[in-house]
């Protein structure tokens, strides 16, 4: 099983902060490490029912998956490789971040294309008019919903859900899921197949 480990790399999250063209102070850095101390502490709580969820419907990632959080420098945004998180005060919304970019980790993996890549088609020929991000993020988010409930729970995950539905290039995605007729939120799978039956 997977098992997700923050890092702290003072270097990443300096050099990605010059290339946003913003400075950081060395006196930071202790910040970065009591962050990545409470994120793992608070992460190892929902790592095995995470990956045994998606586990359990052969969507597998490698024995050891690096995270690095860094400071916000105005400019770059959290991304999936290397997985890359954003710092903030709310570490809730960092989790539901993290849950979101390791299902675009997910897709992108050659060893989850015998169970996504069919559904994966399927979504992108019932919406071959959107754009590729717009496509891309039906898939996702319903991935990271999925996810999200259950090492949260449903009132929890869809409140922190609502952060993001007004993202550019999240928020199409998230119009076309939320005006699906399915019900299996908990089953990502079988909702995205419903999902294309009625488009």
């Amino acid at each position: 099983m997977t098992k997700i480990i923050f890092r702290s790399a003072f270097q990443y999250d300096t050099i990605l902060s010059e290339l946003a063209g913003h400075k950081l102070e060395r006196d930071v850095f202790k910040e970065l490490d009591v962050f990545v101390s409470e994120m793992q502490k608070m992460w190892d709580e929902y790592n095995d029912i995470f990956f045994s969820y998606f586990e359990s419907m052969g969507i597998t990632m490698p024995a050891i998956w690096n995270v690095y959080p860094i400071h916000s420098n105005g400019k770059i945004t959290s991304f999936s490789e290397p997985t890359t998180l954003i710092m903030k005060e709310n570490r809730d919304e960092v989790i539901a971040t993290l849950v979101h970019e390791v299902c675009h980790v997910f897709c992108g993996l050659d060893q989850n294309d015998v169970v996504l890549s069919p559904i994966w088609e399927r979504v992108s020929d019932a919406y071959k008019e959107e754009e590729l991000v717009v496509r891309e993020h039906i898939f996702v988010n319903v991935l990271a919903r999925a996810g999200l409930r259950r090492i949260v729970g449903q009132e929890k995950a869809e409140a922190l859900l609502k952060m993001e539905k007004d993202y550019e290039g999240l928020e199409k995605a998230w119009r076309i899921i939320d005006g699906s007729r399915s019900v299996a939120y908990d089953e990502p799978l079988k909702f995205l197949e419903e999902l294309t039956e009625e488009n």
